[in-house]
């Protein structure tokens, strides 16, 4: 008598737990020759049978549901200090299929609050990943706004949805002044309508205080974005922030653009938010209908046309009459 291991299968994607089976001769001869009594004989036969129905009973799993489905490597991702404008280092995440057979990668995508800081930079996972294998992504931290930012990388695949934290600290270059965000877009909105305000921040990194001397919007459409409001001075601290908030609208359909500059002095002035919004034209404006008229055939009596030709050579002048 012996007892058999589950053993995955990965042929069919399952796995056949045989609990167990008994493998004695339970023939007469047999029984005489081996010395087995009657009554242990007929207790074989009876575990025998119980051993049958066991076996014929196959349990059958997904491959993925009994050894852990997928998992990545690490779970979280930090950066600790990366200077806006630069790259941070490429980090590597590892997915494992644990399963006996292969499983489908619909995506690895990054999404949350700062996705846009963030990006895949390299990968060798496929649309699939065979069983007991592993892909890598390498993800890049590039801050594009000062402070704390966050997102996840999500491996979608046929075992589920691994999730990996991300999170980097977006730092003002060292030792120069900056604008942030580098750019400002609005959506459309319609010619002569209140696009709404958004904002932009000067950073003072330098290690003494600088002189703003000017803020202005300038470029192809420079009166469709106003600086509504700002907290900028004619000085800003080392160390220090202050804001300006540009409000969009438009004067024209079409894509509209600008860019607003802090002119402060220092060696990167003026630092540049570049600005976009889109202008639509209103609803009910004037129109023609139809644009164009057309007649087929028109007659021509050129024997009449001569008779008032002459008629109108040949007529007296009327006189006016004096009272």
């Amino acid at each position: 008598m012996h007892f058999l291991l589950p053993v995955p299968r990965s042929s069919d994607k399952s796995v056949c737990l045989q609990l167990f089976s008994a493998q004695v001769p339970l023939g007469a001869s047999a029984t005489r020759k081996r010395g087995i009594p009657a009554s242990s004989l007929r207790a074989i036969r009876r575990f025998s049978s119980i051993a049958a129905r066991f076996s014929l009973a196959l349990l059958l799993l997904p491959a993925a549901s009994y050894v852990g489905a997928a998992t990545v490597a690490p779970t979280s991702l930090s950066w600790a200090s990366v200077s806006l404008g630069v790259n941070g280092a490429p980090k590597p995440v590892t997915l494992t299929n644990n399963s006996a057979a292969a499983i489908s990668i619909s995506s690895i995508a990054i999404t949350g609050t700062n996705a846009a800081d963030f990006f895949i930079y390299t990968k060798t996972c496929g649309t699939s990943l065979a069983a007991n294998a592993s892909c890598t992504a390498s993800v890049i931290f590039a801050p594009k706004t000062a402070g704390t930012r966050t997102a996840t990388l999500a491996f979608t695949d046929g075992a589920g949805t691994q999730s990996v934290g991300l999170t980097g600290l977006g730092t003002s270059p060292s030792g120069t002044v900056s604008a942030t965000p580098t750019s400002l877009s609005w959506g459309s909105f319609a010619v002569g309508a209140n696009g709404g305000s958004k904002m932009a921040t000067l950073q003072n990194g330098s290690a003494s205080t600088i002189t703003i001397s000017n803020i202005a919007v300038s470029g192809t459409n420079a009166a469709d974005f106003v600086i509504s409001s700002r907290t900028c001075g004619g000085t800003l601290s080392s160390g220090a922030s202050c804001t300006a908030t540009i409000t969009f609208s438009p004067k024209a359909a079409g894509a509209r653009s600008a860019s607003l500059q802090f002119s402060d002095g220092v060696s990167n002035s003026p630092q540049t938010v570049l600005l976009s919004g889109t202008g639509t034209s209103t609803s009910g404006s004037a129109a023609v209908s139809p644009t164009s008229l057309n007649w087929i055939s028109v007659a021509w009596d050129k024997r009449a046309d001569r008779r008032r030709s002459r008629l109108r050579i040949m007529a007296p002048p009327q006189s006016r009459s004096t009272a």
